[in-house]
């Protein structure tokens, strides 16, 4: 069935692995399905205590394989938009210049790491 026009999804590197998802799940989803990818991290807790939004981190600087995410995510032929969403609290009081450069700098390595292991 398709999605149509109106719908489609945003791609959580957070709940997806939250979730216990493995990243072979992702080649179901079509790269037409894909929307918008957000890369982040989770800080080294148990799963089930990473509940809510304050325990992402930049990208490789937690648990989960992000580059592994963002090379299942490339596969799929999607060519759209990657964010990066980070809520972690310890964030909020550095200067939003420096949160924003590591946020582009943490994902770009993972995206790049991602393209070069696929090659």
């Amino acid at each position: 069935a398709s999605l149509g026009s109106h719908a489609g999804f945003v791609v959580d590197c957070f709940h997806f692995f939250r979730a216990g998802q493995d990243v072979s799940a992702i080649t179901a989803i079509r790269s037409d399905q894909i929307v918008m990818v957000h890369v982040n991290d989770a800080l080294d807790l148990p799963l089930k205590q990473l509940v809510g939004n304050k325990h992402r981190t930049y990208p490789g600087h937690g648990i989960f394989d992000v580059v592994e995410f963002c090379a299942a995510i490339l596969d799929t032929g999607y060519d759209g938009p990657f964010s990066t969403e980070i809520m972690y609290e310890v964030y909020w009081n550095d200067d939003p210049a420096e949160v924003s450069r590591m946020s582009f700098e943490t994902t770009h390595a993972a995206l790049n790491q991602a393209v070069a292991n696929d090659l």
